[in-house]
């Protein structure tokens, strides 16, 4: 039999260990606030790459957008906008309510 342990072991469940292998060295290390400060960043990049992506569909499409009718038009940037809009809120005011 070649290979160790983990690399027979289930995926799953060793993908369930990795993660309690952090949270135990998080909470041991007392590293909160690295942890705070590394989900905000990580936020910050999420709205980034979701505009990022957008923005290189858009440059795909443009010529084949600029020849839709003016209501197809002005509904899919309409449609961008608010999206871009709601991630914004969301992120700087969380979700509340039902």
């Amino acid at each position: 039999m070649k290979g160790n342990f983990f690399s027979r072991m289930n995926p799953t469940l060793r993908g369930f260990l990795i993660i309690a292998l952090i949270a135990l060295t998080v909470v041991l290390l007392r590293l909160q606030a690295t942890l705070d400060a590394l989900l905000v960043i990580a936020r910050i990049v999420f709205v980034l790459a979701i505009a990022f992506f957008i923005y290189l569909m858009w440059r795909e499409r443009r010529e084949e957008i600029s020849a839709w009718p003016m209501r197809p038009r002005v509904v899919f940037y309409g449609a961008a906008a608010l999206a871009v809009a709601d991630l914004g809120v969301n992120w700087y005011g969380g979700a509340h309510g039902l």
